[in-house]
This record gives C-alpha cells, sequence and structure tokens, in this order.
C-alpha cells in the first residue's frame, strides 16, 4: 500500500513540476507580448517625432539603435535592387550573413508590409 501511495505522490509531483513550468513558459510569453504592444502604443500613439526620438533614447541603447539604422539601411538597399548582397555588405560595412538575414526575412513578410517599405523607405535619400 505505502509502494502504490509514493507511486502516486511522485506522479503528482511530476505533474505539478510539469504544470508550474508550462505556467511559467506562458506568462513569460505573455509578459513579453504585453511589453511589446506597450511598445508599439506608446510609438504610435507619439505624435511629435522629437517626444519619439527622446522615447527612443530612453529605450535604446546607441549600439541598439545603430543596429537598427543598420537593418534600415540593408532593407532599404535590398528593396531598391541596385546592387548584389556582396556590394551592400561592401557599401554598409557589414557582414554578408546580416545581408542574407535581411533577404531572408524580406520574403518572408506579407505583400502590403513590402509595398509599404518600398513606398516609405525608396523614398528617403
Amino acid at each position: 500500500m505505502s509502494c502504490a501511495i509514493k507511486v502516486i505522490e511522485n506522479i503528482q509531483r511530476d505533474v505539478t513540476i510539469s504544470l508550474v513550468n508550462e505556467f511559467s513558459k506562458c506568462y513569460k510569453r505573455f509578459s513579453m507580448n504585453r511589453g511589446w504592444q506597450y511598445f508599439l502604443d506608446l510609438c504610435h500613439s507619439t505624435q511629435d517625432d522629437t517626444l519619439l526620438s527622446e522615447l527612443f533614447d530612453l529605450l535604446f541603447t546607441l549600439e541598439e539603435k545603430s543596429s537598427l539604422e543598420t537593418r534600415c539601411l540593408i532593407i532599404k538597399s535590398l528593396l531598391e535592387h541596385k546592387n548584389l548582397q556582396r556590394q551592400i555588405s561592401k557599401e554598409l560595412n557589414v557582414s554578408i550573413a546580416k545581408i542574407t538575414r535581411g533577404s531572408n526575412e524580406l520574403k518572408r513578410i506579407s505583400n502590403r508590409l513590402k509595398t509599404y517599405l518600398e513606398t516609405i523607405l525608396c523614398e528617403f535619400e
């Protein structure tokens, strides 16, 4: 009888640990999504470029802003179809792997976003 009770207790413990782990994973995903939504809402509601720039100064380090800047330049160059990936890599002084990642991400986006990016990014010189 006591052996059966120990087996049941072990099963209960394993199930409890499993449930706690799953809850923890779900909560982390929810928290990250909620934080991301806060970020999107902040950006969307900021109507003033100076205020938006201040917000980004608060939220991003110089390195993070530089990385975002580089990613925008990569996407812009890829959308313009003027240069080969190796030329873009040399021009922007970034690895070919970064250019390839940008190219692969462009293949995954919706036509709506691609059209938007082509319209907005390609207007800038």
